[in-house]
């Protein structure tokens, strides 16, 4: 599947190797939704891109009150 990379800000996970953007060619709504709940229900960090028709997820540990880091693009 084709792969795009983008960089990121300097201090970005993405610049790391901790997070990636998942943006899938052909996907309907209804799979990018279902694309979402899979990556919250996996990952302690996520980005909330489906407007923009992709998903952030980030491996890095979640924050110290054990909360997910949640982020809408």
């Amino acid at each position: 599947f084709p792969v795009t990379i983008v960089g990121g800000v300097s201090n970005s996970a993405h610049q790391s190797g901790l997070a990636a953007d998942i943006q899938p060619v052909a996907m309907t709504i209804d799979e990018l939704d279902k694309l979402y709940d899979l990556a919250y229900k996996k990952f302690d960090n996520i980005g909330d891109g489906r407007r923009l028709r992709f998903t952030n997820v980030d491996v890095r540990s979640p924050k110290p009150d054990g909360k997910k880091r949640t982020w809408i693009y």
